[in-house]
């Protein structure tokens, strides 16, 4: 017996198994079949050991003694379907309906794993009516079912296909409905949970969860009616996230979305901004359309809070399809462009882009994105600048001052002064894209980003 005195475990855990490894008999990764997910969630029948003693058994008390009397419906693994169980624990899949009367199959009957059983039944379609009437016998033992699990799986699929579940992770959605149905948590694991999700997220989505090709293609599909779960907004009543395609030269090179309905709630509180951030992200684009490159969020800041309003997936980043863009963001969001200060960081391209678009603006870019360049190249074990820096502490006051230098008055390259300004990076963008990637995952199924 072991000595809890040289385990060396806390007092409070004494009287408990928590440090006892978790062994699994069979591997949680293996893909399942309807009829698997079937077999592993609701059979566990209980096979006695050779040496153990089984009480006599009283002949009137078998259930393949007895007839059934009444049943109740349970969900099945196929989303809206239902499976008949009656009260001795038998379990029945509708074959077909006839007039007033629904005739029921044993499971058996379409099973691959077990022998055939001759047993059939019919129950009436009216659900106050109960009662189940049965035709020869079964030839086996009701299994032994856990009732709760099929409705804690029913609940996890509901919730992955649901509209304004389209943002929760699987993790939320398993923790939410085990509270639901906690005596079910044991025997529904939360990698079945994630495989049920994950199933059907791809049976809802547009073509059965096929990917476009192209840029173009996803347009083409996120304008239709039957896909306006993923082009709409989560609000109630939705209206339209996705606006258009975004062509160049008529090459298609980016979708662009945004949502009016906020925008024109908050035109007012727009009209007084005067702080606009521009960024893009590469992580979280999904992989497939395979042309999708980046993905850039316009966001203002208005009392020091950032909101981000527009979004666009793009294929390319070049200065035609930034200026491109940017002439078609103004009728997207209304700002007083006149007065705004536009901050980016060091792409050219974007520079450009946003002087050639807004001319009446202002361009600053992030004093973050400048000592970050900086650093990086004192890194560089070619130039030796990091060993002079760390041994000489006159160039170490020389490199600091480097630092320093945008926050001062402008004096030759204007971009670099962040000298008065209130926002002097975009670090609020870099945080909301970081916010993205635990939520989204690197480079997730398009309909999933969606």
């Amino acid at each position: 017996m072991m000595n809890i005195e040289e385990v060396g475990l806390p007092a409070h855990l004494l009287d408990h198994d928590y440090f006892r490894p978790v062994v699994y008999e069979n591997n949680p990764n293996e893909e399942l079949t309807d009829e698997d997910e079937e077999v592993e969630v609701l059979e566990n029948v209980r096979v006695p050991a050779d040496e153990e003693v089984l009480e006599e058994e009283d002949p009137e008390e078998n259930p393949l003694n007895q007839v059934p009397v009444t049943y109740r419906l349970i969900p099945g693994v196929h989303h809206g379907s239902r499976v008949y169980i009656d009260n001795l624990g038998f379990k029945y899949y509708k074959r077909e309906a006839r007039i007033n009367r629904i005739y029921l199959v044993c499971e058996r009957q379409k099973s691959r794993v077990h022998d055939y059983c001759p047993c059939t039944a019919s129950v009436s379609t009216e659900p106050v009516d109960n009662r189940i009437r049965i035709r020869n016998r079964h030839n086996h033992e009701p299994a032994d079912i856990n009732l709760h699990v099929p409705f804690l799986r029913e609940a996890i699929g509901a919730r992955g296909i649901d509209p304004e579940n389209m943002s929760v992770s699987v993790r939320t959605a398993y923790n939410n409905a085990i509270v639901q149905y906690p005596e079910a948590a044991n025997n529904y694991t939360f990698m079945q949970g994630q495989r049920r999700w994950k199933r059907m997220r791809r049976s809802r989505q547009p073509n059965g969860g096929r990917i476009p090709e192209d840029i173009h293609e996803l347009a083409e599909a996120l304008t239709r009616p039957e896909n306006a779960a993923y082009s709409q907004t989560l609000q109630t009543p939705p209206s339209n996230f996705f606006q258009q395609e975004l062509l160049v030269n008529g090459s298609s090179e980016g979708i662009i979305f945004a949502n009016l309905d906020a925008i024109r709630r908050f035109r007012e509180e727009l009209a007084t901004v005067t702080t606009v951030g521009i960024d893009g992200t590469f992580k979280t684009v999904p992989a497939t359309p395979a042309d999708l490159r980046s993905f850039l969020t316009f966001q203002v800041v208005f009392k020091s809070v950032s909101f981000p309003m527009v979004y666009v997936l793009l294929r390319s980043r070049t200065e035609e399809t930034y200026v491109t863009l940017f002439n078609i963001v103004p009728q997207i969001l209304p700002l007083n462009y006149n007065s705004i200060r536009f901050v980016t960081d060091y792409e050219k391209g974007l520079m450009n882009a946003v002087q050639q678009a807004f001319p009446e603006s202002r361009l600053g870019c992030c004093w973050f994105h400048y000592t970050q360049s900086i650093v990086r190249y004192c890194h560089r074990k070619l130039n030796g600048v990091l060993d002079l820096v760390k041994r000489n502490p006159e160039a170490a006051r020389v490199f600091r001052m480097v630092l320093a230098l945008p926050h001062l008055p402008a004096v030759g390259p204007e971009f670099i002064s962040v000298f008065g300004e209130d926002y002097r990076t975009n670090n609020y963008l870099e945080s909301f894209h970081s916010t993205l990637l635990p939520q989204m995952g690197r480079h997730p199924n398009i309909w999933d980003f969606l």
